[in-house]
């Protein structure tokens, strides 16, 4: 739904609390979209930073620059100008790290293969390639079923 009073500039940055990468603002369709763990709680804080003489509010409430965020309901955030003639409203969407790398279905079981070690670097380190490594061969893999044939 395209707003005929934007004030889309008004959003300078958006964020939110464990993020894997830095979240997707889409002006086009007023749409955020933001990268968590599989494991993330489902309530999360936001961290917004807005323009001089512009507020925000979650769900109609308004907030500072954070505040924790139901996402087992929809979120919508708005932004608008002190006067509240212009305003415009984001869709956030949270997308979990097996969604993002292209696994759809539920996950009933799990192995992390996270380590500490100094010479390990994590596939969803922000570079270009990294939705296309090792992660979406990994997803792959884990959709394979292995049977048992009993005598």
């Amino acid at each position: 739904m395209q707003q005929a009073h934007s004030l889309e500039g008004g959003l300078k940055g958006f964020s939110i609390s464990g993020e894997l990468l830095a979240a997707n603002i889409d002006t086009i369709t007023n749409t955020i979209t933001a990268i968590i763990p599989d494991s993330a709680d489902q309530h999360i804080t936001v961290n917004v930073k807005v323009a001089a003489g512009v507020t925000a509010a979650i769900n109609n409430a308004s907030i500072g620059n954070s505040s924790v965020a139901d996402f087992t309901q929809p979120v919508v955030l708005t932004v608008s100008s002190s006067d509240k003639q212009r305003s415009t409203s984001f869709k956030i969407t949270i997308e979990t790290e097996s969604l993002y790398i292209g696994f759809d279905g539920p996950v009933i079981a799990g192995k992390s293969l996270n380590k500490s070690y100094n010479f390990y670097f994590d596939q969803m380190d922000g570079s270009i390639f990294q939705s296309v490594n090792c992660g979406p061969a990994v997803g792959t893999m884990g959709r394979c079923r292995v049977y048992r044939v009993t005598g």
